[in-house]
């Protein structure tokens, strides 16, 4: 199933929604039902203007967990609960960061690095010219980088706005610096921008 949900592309997931039917028609079955829909749970169908693939958002469960102590509060003594722990948890992801000496932050620049080492060992390159260039893995697929517009036809830079094995071996070639297509929402100075506010 996962499998299913993880392809970024159409073909990938109707090659694993075929071996997920073989294996067992009634997981098949439960997720082709009309209720949910692949926009909601397939890579492959998500939109690529949000620079996020995560597939998973735990962030109600983690938020009512971490506002459990002040729910049962009154509702003055319930918002200044929650004042000080913000506050706290700014200041915490502020010193956090603050000795950080990177342009990207940690785990974006983990992704990057570990995509990188994928491009060394992966991908040739055949540069067209220009911004576009075909990538082939060693697996014999082939992918179009087009690194003027930020995209390539695996789609996992154009989901996560992290560029991919094929686009890190295209800016590798053009010698251009890898930081510089990492979209904004990585940085540091965009993370430190967030918890810049004060309450």
């Amino acid at each position: 199933m996962w499998a299913c949900a993880k392809a970024t592309t159409l073909p990938y997931f109707q090659k694993d929604m075929e071996i997920m039917k073989a294996l067992d028609k009634d997981a098949y079955k439960w997720l082709t039902a009309k209720e949910r829909p692949t926009k909601h749970w397939c890579r492959a169908y998500f939109i690529t203007d949000v620079d996020c693939d995560i597939m998973i958002n735990n962030i109600c469960e983690s938020f009512n967990g971490w506002i459990l102590e002040a729910r049962g509060k009154s509702l003055v003594t319930m918002f200044e609960v929650l004042r000080v722990k913000l506050m706290k948890r700014i200041t915490i992801r502020r010193k956090k960061m603050a000795p950080y000496h990177g342009n990207i932050c940690p785990k974006a620049r983990d992704i990057l690095e570990k995509n990188t080492l994928k491009a060394a060992i992966n991908c040739t390159l055949t540069f067209n010219s220009g911004d576009i260039a075909e990538v082939e893995n060693i697996e014999g697929t082939k992918n179009v980088v087009n690194i003027a517009r930020r995209t390539c036809t695996c789609r996992r830079w154009d989901l996560s706005g992290n560029p991919c094995k094929h686009a890190i071996s295209v800016v590798y070639l053009k010698r251009h610096d890898l930081d510089d297509y990492v979209v904004a929402c990585y940085l540091k100075k965009t993370y430190m921008s967030i918890y810049d506010n004060l309450i």
